[in-house]
């Protein structure tokens, strides 16, 4: 019986066919999700796979309030639920069939200072993933140093949201960022042995073709350590003499 038609409705035609799910609606914290799937997340009108309003893009983040469990009965009489999430837009479904659309992420806010040390750098993405829909336009290049305002943990990514995007910490195995701590130094030092002049704390870091000599004398204004994530056996001192670093 529904009070929103005046009647009774059945939950399949004569012929089996489902007309009717039972809808299981569930208040939730507020909950964060980001598009996954390179060809974005769809949003729909109901809690069902219907002709879809619009998509949203890779990367984009989302947060639900309510989640919509639909308890769908197939010809054969088993049951096969799908779970729909509310947004303000519409419902979104993290699984609808074939390559997820979201996953789910926890956001934390942080300040931490970072290196990139991939030598091929890294482009920022709009959100917590490595879609590459999802890519701004704007690339970091090996020995950048930046600051992380927001961190999310995506399976065994960690993602940091910067100024102008997002990037993860590491990529099909590949370490892209390390920890950086750095302190202001006023000393002079001398140079043990020839040593390359780079343009930021990092070995992957573009090379300045400037080569400092045994004996030189430098004014070190800056010392950083550098941490791999997970790997203490990575750590590593750089100093850096008037902007650049050895």
């Amino acid at each position: 019986h529904s009070s929103d038609a005046g009647g009774w409705i059945a939950d399949s035609s004569e012929d089996g066919t489902p007309v009717a799910d039972l809808l299981v609606v569930q208040a939730i914290e507020p909950t964060r999700f980001v598009v996954c799937n390179e060809s974005g997340a769809q949003v729909y009108a109901a809690p069902a796979l219907g002709t879809a309003q619009f998509s949203l893009a890779a990367g984009t983040v989302l947060t639900c309030i309510e989640s919509c469990t639909v308890l769908g009965r197939r010809v054969d009489g088993t049951v096969a639920p799908t779970t729909f999430y509310s947004t303000s837009d519409g419902f979104v479904c993290p699984e609808p069939g074939g390559p997820p659309d979201l996953t789910l992420i926890n956001v934390e806010p942080c300040r931490q200072t970072l290196v990139v040390v991939h030598p091929d750098g890294v482009a920022l993405r709009g959100g917590p993933t490595w879609a590459e829909a999802a890519r701004v336009g704007e690339k970091l290049h090996p020995g950048a140093v930046v600051w992380a305002q927001e961190r999310a943990e995506v399976g065994e990514v960690v993602f940091f949201r910067l100024d102008t995007g997002w990037t993860g910490d590491a990529k099909r195995g590949l370490e892209i960022l390390r920890d950086l701590e750095v302190q202001a130094w006023s000393c002079p030092c001398r140079v043990m042995r020839s040593m390359d002049v780079l343009v930021g704390p990092t070995m992957t870091a573009r090379n300045l073709g400037r080569v400092l000599r045994p004996d030189q004398v430098v004014q070190v204004v800056e010392y950083a350590l550098v941490v791999g994530r997970g790997r203490p056996e990575a750590a590593r001192n750089f100093e850096a003499p008037a902007e650049e670093w050895v």
